[in-house]
């Protein structure tokens, strides 16, 4: 859990893994912790362990919850800083002065485009 995750879908793994470690662990305490104050400290320490137990079965789980929405942010962050840089296929459509929006035409696209970029160079 301390590397950090390698794409969106890692974070998304540990996400949901700390997630049911937190339920597990929650669930899990329920039966360990009496069990545990028993052992030590007899009846009182049962008692002890049931509200141990219990304030472990809502904490458990709500801590899984903020380390899997920790670890999705994570790698949103991740995939908005990626420095891939984005280009172009095509040239965009042209849409004419009516407003009307013909098929792509390559050639006319290719056109305006030298149109849009001479225009540039002269301002």
């Amino acid at each position: 859990m301390g590397r950090q995750p390698k794409d969106f879908g890692d974070s998304l793994a540990r996400g949901g893994k700390g997630f049911l470690r937190g339920v597990v662990g929650g669930v899990t305490g329920i039966i360990t912790k009496p069990v545990e104050g028993a052992k030590k400290e007899g009846a009182a320490g049962f008692f002890k362990g049931i509200g141990k137990g219990l304030v472990g079965a809502v904490a458990g789980p709500t801590g899984g919850i903020i380390d899997m929405a920790s670890s999705t942010f994570q790698g949103i962050q991740r995939v908005a800083e990626s420095t891939e840089e984005v280009s172009r296929l095509r040239p965009p459509r042209l849409i004419h002065e009516d407003g009307v929006i013909r098929p792509y035409d390559r050639q006319a696209s290719e056109g305006c485009d030298l149109f849009e970029q001479e225009l540039e160079i002269q301002e």
